[in-house]
């Protein structure tokens, strides 16, 4: 098997307004992020290999009990989770901590959306590993997944919650971990950090504020990603009213040309960015507002571009060849 790069989520702010509209949509699920190493288990031709995530290490530590648990796993199995530690000093793990799985009977399983990704690891939770005390399953919340976060961070091994959309499919190569956009960490303020400190501890200064060199308003920033490309397909008219009394707005806006960010491309970043959500007009993000994130056309959408590319550098070398 090839060695899979574990995603990684968008960071996603505590007081972001889309926290919100995720908390009601039972598109997403949440996931409790433990504070841990990123571990890649690998069972191939009947050897045990566990990688430290995002560097390609092997862990070399014997965590005996896990081992033993994890040799029993049928070949070409990869699973994605976290070595936890309650005392780092030690080097002794108190659990791993399973939420993912990247191949299963030796099969690349990362283009199945999350939810039947899910349904498979259920399973072999339960066939080889739920015997194992060292062994915790992530636990899925799709209602109430703020009141989660609240619970989250009462526990010094918790840094707050994992949001995953549950169509989403799994973001990897063979050379670096991918962002993935449907998955969106939220994890505590530094206040939360502190808000348990005895008084008479002193609290860190905070580190000096580097200069927000962020745009201010969108409209400049949208320009330079090429403005935005309207659809009729996918929108029903919100964008026209949106862009009817704003000419700044409009000039950025391409209903015949084939350029730009989608709608959907705008919305998903302002997810896991939350300055474009405070930079962009409020008509705009009505527009937004008023139809549900279609992440598939979008993903459709850029891998039509990719081929679309791939197919002119082939008809362009094809030239090249017939002029020599």
């Amino acid at each position: 098997m090839k060695y899979l790069y574990p995603c990684k989520p968008n960071p996603l702010s505590i007081n972001s307004p889309y926290l919100d509209v995720l908390d009601r949509d039972k598109n997403w699920i949440a996931e409790v992020k433990k504070n841990g190493w990123r571990c890649v288990v690998e069972k191939d031709k009947g050897i045990l290999t566990l990688w430290t995530g995002h560097t390609k290490n092997i862990i070399s530590q014997p965590f005996t009990a896990l081992r033993e648990t994890f040799k029993c796993l049928p070949d070409g199995t990869m699973l994605d989770g976290e070595m936890i530690f309650t005392n780092r000093i030690k080097d002794i793990p108190d659990a791993f901590y399973l939420f993912d799985i990247l191949y299963w009977e030796g099969k690349d399983i990362t283009l199945q959306p999350f939810h039947k990704r899910r349904a498979i690891l259920e399973l072999i939770y339960k066939d080889y590993l739920c015997n194992c005390a060292e062994i915790e399953l992530a636990k899925q919340v799709q209602v109430g997944k703020k009141k989660l976060y609240e619970q989250s961070i009462g526990c010094p091994l918790n840094e707050g919650i994992v949001l995953k959309r549950l169509d989403s499919d799994y973001k990897t190569n063979t050379k670096s971990g991918q962002q993935n956009p449907m998955w969106l960490k939220v994890k505590k303020l530094a206040d939360h950090l502190y808000e348990k400190r005895p008084p008479s501890l002193p609290v860190k200064a905070e580190a000096k504020k580097e200069p927000d060199t962020r745009p201010k308003n969108i409209i400049g920033w949208l320009k330079k990603k090429g403005g935005i490309r309207y659809s009729k397909e996918h929108w029903k008219g919100e964008l026209d009213t949106a862009i009817e009394n704003n000419p700044s707005l409009k000039s950025i806006v391409y209903k015949k040309v084939d350029k730009g960010l989608t709608l959907d491309q705008l919305a998903m970043m302002a997810y896991s960015e939350s300055w474009i959500t405070e930079a962009t007009p409020q008509a705009l993000l009505d527009a937004i507002n008023e139809r549900q994130l279609r992440s598939d056309l979008v993903e459709k959408e850029m891998l039509e571009e990719m081929k679309e590319k791939t197919e002119e550098k082939e008809v362009n070398q094809w030239v090249r060849e017939v002029i020599k």
